[in-house]
């Protein structure tokens, strides 16, 4: 052998001892880390993966092949699994057609299952569907332009106003999940998933008082229509609170129910739209007909009724998927990721461009819980086998029966960090440390000025959960990590010790990534 093949042997030697000595440390500090006696009472899970290795190389790991309650990590799979069937330039579009054919009048207002329609309480610029020029009441201003459209077509009596959502079946939440029945009276949280959603199927009623008399109700957004059917409520100074709205909206207005403390003053209080389409039709008819466009009726579409056909009135709403997946990752809103499970089993219900009609399947939890999991098998393949009692009950992980590990979901986003431009789309709308979303508040001394740091968080009872990949711009590694925590049976769940661990796991695997690669380049020197 010369001096310069055992020079090469030796370095190359080292150089794998050295890589190998360091994953070993970073195994040993997340170890050193999971042995917090914060998390003695929970369950912890983890695998951290070197995202450049051929095959994906486990760095770290306890319990990564368990199944865990996932909580919000599950919409990292949901959202991949809508870039991969829908496409990264798949668009939401929400259409008003005029019909005038047989002698009728009639619009048809044709739902995609866009959940940022409208949104209210914009989550972020990206979010916000755009009606130009901006203004405070965003249905209004809509609702405004469509009548303009309308007289210019000399439209001023129209016969009914249809309401199309057959894109998805009009079961709004899981019927069989306990766990979205007792979430979903609490506020906008588990909100009705439909094939018309507006603005987050979230009303905001601001309230006015003045101390010692029942407060009153100065406007609602969106405009829908409602009643106030008892108000029991005062304003008076008060150190907390008590003033609650209960609201029924089984028919087509809020029918609203006041009660309770509340200071004087303004106040805005939010709360969830229960039958979301038939309050939109409702306050749409009324708004239009303020407008000038008399509409005699309106109805919801059956399923003998044709595809919308006829002339689109202007403006066509459109919501890009980038928009619904930053919605559903770095914001973790649940309505975003179910509109995308349902808008999934649409898709591979029907055929490419069928339009929503007679004979279209309309998306549903049903439909999307067969082939959620069909999909992410046929993503990993040989590299992750998808083990029995893996389970995707919804898009959010909202439903606590859901199922996935630490190594599902690491393989997982390796697949995507290997997908050429389908990463960028992908990571794009996850949290990152110190921005907008869930991870604003997180991750306080982390150094990430070399870094790009990828997190999805999740959270709900008994459960806790962050996955996600790091970046070094410098050394150009990238490793995936995940870490579950569920409460285990008599045991308390400590919520700080997980996401200490969690944040603290990150931490080490950026220190990791500062490391140089034992590059490859000396093997093909040796060769």
């Amino acid at each position: 052998m010369t001096q310069g093949l055992r020079w090469i042997t030796w370095f190359l030697g080292i150089a794998l001892l050295t890589g190998t000595a360091r994953a070993a440390d970073l195994a040993g500090e997340i170890a050193r880390l999971a042995s917090d006696p914060g998390l003695s009472k929970m369950r912890v899970g983890y695998a951290v993966m070197d995202c450049d290795a051929p095959a994906g190389q486990l760095l770290a790991a306890r319990n990564a092949d368990a199944l865990f309650v996932p909580a919000s990590n599950l919409k990292i799979l949901t959202t991949g699994i809508a870039l991969d069937v829908l496409g990264p330039d798949f668009r939401f579009e929400t259409k008003l057609v005029l019909d005038t054919s047989g002698g009728r009048t009639r619009l048809t207002l044709v739902g995609s299952g866009d959940p940022a329609l409208l949104h209210t309480e914009a989550l972020s610029e990206r979010l916000r569907t755009k009606i130009e020029p901006p203004v405070a009441n965003p249905v209004a201003a809509l609702v405004h332009q469509w009548a303009n459209a309308l007289k210019l077509a000399n439209v001023r009596h129209v016969d009914e106003l249809v309401l199309d959502t057959r894109i998805f079946d009009n079961d709004r939440i899981p019927a069989d999940s306990a766990k979205w029945r007792s979430n979903e009276p609490q506020g906008t949280y588990a909100v009705g998933v439909w094939g018309f959603n507006i603005a987050g199927n979230a009303a905001t009623i601001n309230v006015s008082g003045r101390a010692g008399k029942a407060p009153w109700i100065t406007s609602i957004e969106p405009p829908l229509r409602w009643r106030v059917d008892s108000n029991k409520a005062t304003a008076a100074s008060t150190k907390k609170s008590t003033f609650a709205i209960q609201v029924n909206s089984s028919g087509d207005l809020l029918a609203l129910d006041l009660e309770g403390v509340l200071p004087p003053g303004d106040t805005a209080y939010s709360t969830r739209v229960e039958n979301t389409p038939s309050c939109a039709a409702a306050m749409i008819t009324s708004l239009l007909t303020q407008e000038g466009v008399h509409i005699a009726g309106w109805r919801m579409a059956n399923a003998q009724d044709p595809a919308a056909n006829g002339r689109v009135i202007e403006p066509v709403l459109v919501t890009p998927l980038s928009t619904v997946l930053y919605g559903a990752n770095t914001f973790s809103n649940n309505l975003f990721a179910e509109a995308l499970a349902k808008r999934i089993a649409a898709a591979k219900s029907n055929s490419t461009g069928a339009a929503v009609g007679p004979g279209f399947v309309s998306g549903s939890w049903q439909r999307a819980r067969e082939v959620l999991p069909q999909l992410v098998a046929a993503r990993l393949g040989s590299d992750c086998p998808i083990p029995a009692g893996f389970a995707m009950l919804d898009g959010s992980g909202l439903d606590d029966r859901s199922r996935m590990s630490p190594t599902i979901a690491v393989h997982w986003m390796r697949s995507f960090m290997n997908s050429g431009d389908r990463a960028a789309d992908y990571f794009s709308s996850f949290a990152m440390p110190r921005r907008e979303g869930t991870l604003k508040k997180r991750f306080a001394n982390l150094d990430c000025k070399d870094l790009l740091v990828y997190g999805k968080s999740g959270y709900i009872d008994g459960a806790s959960a962050l996955s996600g990949v790091v970046v070094n711009l410098d050394t150009r590694r990238s490793i995936a990590y995940s870490i579950f925590c569920n409460e285990q049976r008599g045991g308390a769940f400590n919520l700080n010790a997980a996401r200490a661990l969690q944040e603290s796991a990150v931490a080490a695997v950026a220190q990791y990534t500062r490391m140089p690669k034992p590059s490859a380049q000396p093997i093909a020197i040796g060769h």
